[in-house]
C-alpha cells in the first residue's frame, strides 16, 4: 500500500498529462494508472479517508527503497480548500510543482479542449466546426465575461493558498518546457532529489488542433466517458466489472474514431482578441512575476 511521496499540482492545460506520460518512464518513479482523481478536491470523495485515497489510486507496492509514488494531477489545483485537505496528511516541506502558461493561451486551450471534449451545446460546437476556433473564441470572449472573470487570477490565487501551507514549492512554466523539455524535466528531479534517468522527453499529450467531425457522437461519447467515472469509484461485482470493462472499451473506441475522423483546425487567435486579453490578465502576470522572482517578458508578453 502506498501514497504519493510528491506532487504535480497544476495546472489544466499546462502540460501536465505531457509530464505524466514523461515522469512515469522513469526507473525511480511510480505513477497512478488514473492520472487524475478528485480526491482532495471533491469534498465527498475526501470523506471517504486517506485509506481509500490510497487502496483506489495508489494500490501497488514499492519494489526498491528509491522509488517515489509522484501524483500528477492538475486537479489539487482546481478548487479551493485542496491544500487545506492536502496539509492534514503531509508536511509543510513536501516538495510540490506546479506549472502555469500564459493565461491568454491557457483560455484558448481550455475553449478549444471543451469543445473537442463536446462540453458545449451541439449548437455552439457545430458554429465552431463551421467558423474555425479563432472565430467562435473571439465570438464566446465577446459574450462571457463572467466566465472569462474566474480566470482573471486562477495560477496567482491557488499558489498563494498552497503557500499559506507548505514551503518547498517549484513554479515552472510551460513554455520553459515547450523550448527545452529535458532542462524542465532535469528541474523536476533536482525538485525531488532524485537522480537522473534517461526518457523520452518529446511528448505533446491532449492536443486540440482538431473539432470533432460529428458532435452529437462526441456529445454520447462524453456520456458514457462520464458514466465510467463514476462506476470507477464504485466497488463493482463481477458482473459490474464485466459492464465496466465493455463501457470502457466503447468509450476508447468511440474516442479513437472521433480523433479519426476530426476535422484539423490549427487557426490563431485573432490578435486583437489577444491584445484585449493580455491587457485583461496584466495584474495576474505581475502577481506570478513577484511569487516566481521572474520577468515573464521573454515568455508570455
Amino acid at each position: 500500500m502506498s501514497r504519493p511521496d510528491f506532487f504535480v499540482a497544476g495546472f489544466y492545460k499546462c502540460g501536465t498529462t505531457s509530464l505524466y506520460f514523461i515522469l512515469q518512464q522513469h526507473r525511480d518513479i511510480l505513477v497512478s494508472k488514473e492520472k487524475e482523481n478528485l480526491f482532495f478536491a471533491d469534498e465527498e470523495l475526501y470523506k471517504k479517508g486517506i485509506r481509500w485515497y490510497e487502496d483506489t489510486y495508489y494500490n501497488f507496492d514499492k519494489t526498491n527503497s528509491r522509488e517515489k509514488v509522484i501524483e500528477v494531477n492538475p486537479g489539487l489545483a482546481e478548487a479551493a480548500g485542496t491544500a487545506r485537505r492536502l496539509r492534514r496528511f503531509y508536511s509543510p516541506g513536501t516538495p510540490i510543482v506546479f506549472i502555469v502558461r500564459n493565461p491568454v493561451d491557457l483560455l484558448y486551450s481550455h475553449f478549444k479542449f471543451q469543445v473537442r471534449r463536446g462540453e458545449y451545446s451541439l449548437k455552439e460546437m457545430n458554429f465552431c466546426k463551421k467558423n474555425t476556433y479563432a472565430v467562435a473564441f473571439e465570438r464566446y470572449v465577446r459574450n462571457n465575461g463572467k466566465e472569462i472573470k474566474q480566470y482573471k487570477h486562477f495560477f496567482s490565487t491557488q499558489l498563494k493558498e498552497y503557500q499559506k501551507y507548505f514551503n518547498n514549492i517549484k513554479v515552472l512554466f510551460l513554455e520553459d518546457l515547450h523550448r527545452d523539455a529535458k532542462k524542465v524535466y532535469c528541474e523536476i528531479l533536482a525538485h525531488w532529489e532524485l537522480e537522473y534517468d534517461e526518457v523520452d522527453i518529446d511528448i505533446r499529450a491532449n492536443v486540440t488542433d482538431f473539432v470533432p467531425r460529428y458532435p452529437l457522437e462526441k456529445k454520447i461519447h462524453l456520456g458514457i466517458r462520464k458514466c465510467n467515472q463514476q462506476s470507477l469509484l464504485k466497488e463493482k461485482n463481477a458482473v459490474g466489472q464485466y459492464i465496466f470493462k465493455v463501457t470502457r472499451s466503447i468509450e476508447d473506441r468511440l474516442f479513437e474514431h472521433i480523433k479519426k475522423t476530426g476535422i484539423e483546425d490549427k487557426s490563431v487567435m485573432y490578435q486583437k482578441t489577444r491584445a484585449d486579453l493580455q491587457g485583461y490578465f496584466e495584474s495576474e502576470k505581475k502577481i506570478i512575476e513577484k511569487i516566481t522572482d521572474r520577468d515573464l517578458k521573454d515568455i508570455w508578453w
